[in-house]
C-alpha cells in the first residue's frame, strides 16, 4: 500500500514538530498536488503551531486499529479563504499498531445519517452499536453501503456520572447481511478530535476494567 490512499482532501490529521515526544496539534488536509499537500494551520485548543519554511514535522493519521506516521517538510504558506501550510510529500511512512484501539463488544444506542445534500439537514436513524474502538464502530444499519460511503454518527458515552456526547463522521469499510433481517456496517472514524478519541478509549478501558473485577 502507498501513502496516497491516506493523504486525501478533508482527511483529519495530527501534526507535531517534536519527533521524539510528539505534542499533537489538530489539522485537516485541504488540497493535494504533485509533490506536496496543503493543511489548515494546526491547533491545540486555542494555540496554533507556528512553522517556518524548512521545518520538519511528523504527521499522524488515525486509522481503524492503527496509525500512519510520516515525516514532511514545511514548504511555505498559501492563503485561500483561510491560511494554509504546504507540506512535502513523504518518502515513506510507518504503520503503527495502536493497542489503545482495543475493540469493545457492547450494545448501546447510536444515531447515524447519510451526508445530506447542500442546504438539507441530516436525517438520523436510531440503531445499535455492536462493538467500538478509538478508530471506529461496528453497528446495525438499514441498508448495505458501498465501501467509502460517508456517514454521520452521534452517540453518548457514560464516564463516571457524566454523559459525553460524541458527534463524528466516518466512512464505511464494509457492510453486509449478518442474518436474514439484519445488516451490519464497520465504519472508520474520519473526523475525530483528540478529545473525542480519548473519551472513547477511556470508556472502553473503564468497561474492560469492570468486567475483569472478581464478582
Amino acid at each position: 500500500m502507498t501513502v496516497e490512499q491516506w493523504i486525501k482532501i478533508n482527511q483529519s490529521i495530527r501534526v507535531s514538530r517534536d519527533m521524539k515526544e510528539p505534542d499533537w496539534f489538530d489539522s485537516n488536509i485541504q488540497d493535494v498536488q504533485k509533490g506536496k499537500f496543503y493543511i489548515t494551520i494546526p491547533y491545540q485548543k486555542a494555540n496554533p503551531l507556528i512553522l517556518s519554511k524548512g521545518d520538519r514535522v511528523i504527521v499522524n493519521i488515525v486509522l481503524q486499529g492503527a496509525r500512519i506516521e510520516f515525516i514532511s517538510a514545511m514548504l511555505g504558506r498559501r492563503v485561500d479563504n483561510i491560511p494554509l501550510y504546504s507540506l512535502s510529500w513523504p518518502d515513506d511512512y510507518n504503520r503503527v499498531q495502536d493497542r489503545k484501539f482495543v475493540r469493545l463488544p457492547v450494545i448501546m444506542d447510536i444515531f447515524y445519517a447519510e451526508v445530506p445534500k447542500e442546504g438539507e439537514s441530516p436525517r438520523y436513524i436510531k440503531s445499535s452499536v455492536q462493538d467500538i474502538s478509538g478508530g471506529g464502530v461496528r453497528m446495525l444499519v438499514k441498508n448495505i453501503y458501498e465501501a467509502g460511503t460517508a456517514l454521520l454518527m452521534k452517540f453518548n458515552l457514560l464516564l463516571g456520572d457524566k454523559s459525553e456526547e460524541i458527534a463524528v463522521s466516518g466512512k464505511v469499510v464494509r457492510s453486509g447481511k449478518i442474518s436474514a433481517t439484519a445488516i451490519s456496517a464497520a465504519v472508520e472514524f474520519t473526523n475525530i478530535t483528540n478529545r473525542q478519541q480519548d473519551i472513547i478509549v477511556r470508556f472502553i478501558l473503564n468497561r474492560l476494567a469492570k468486567s475483569r473485577k472478581p464478582r
